[in-house]
């Protein structure tokens, strides 16, 4: 070979060198943030799965506790599919004027029919 080809070539192996470099130095930041990666989701969903397990039992219990309650406000899933005071289940439908609303006696009425 003569000289300027081989001069070429050296070139040419230097900054193949110089791209190995780079590219094994990218690859290392990849394969670092993949585990980070994967260190960020054990650190997020771990806590969430374990407190998921751990709590489930005791939210169980407290809503046991509370389901009177429930019952009594017609809140509980059995009662009532939208959450809130069934008002009808309180009130026959022609009961619901404002005159019987200030009714004393129906009051107390719906004051047992709640608290009881």
């Amino acid at each position: 070979m003569d000289q300027e080809t081989k001069k070429i070539v050296e070139d040419n192996k230097e900054k193949l060198d110089r791209i190995d470099e780079r590219v094994e130095k990218i690859h290392k930041k990849l394969m670092w943030h993949s585990i980070v990666g994967y260190i960020k989701a054990v650190l997020i969903l771990g806590p969430i799965i374990i407190g998921i397990i751990y709590l489930s039992p005791m939210v169980k219990k407290y809503f046991k506790i509370l389901e009177p309650v429930f019952q009594a406000l017609h809140l509980s899933p059995e009662n009532n599919n939208s959450g809130i005071l069934n008002i009808n289940k309180v009130f026959n439908k022609e009961e619901l004027d404002i005159e019987s609303i200030c009714n004393i006696e129906l009051r107390e009425e719906v004051i047992k029919q709640v608290c009881e």
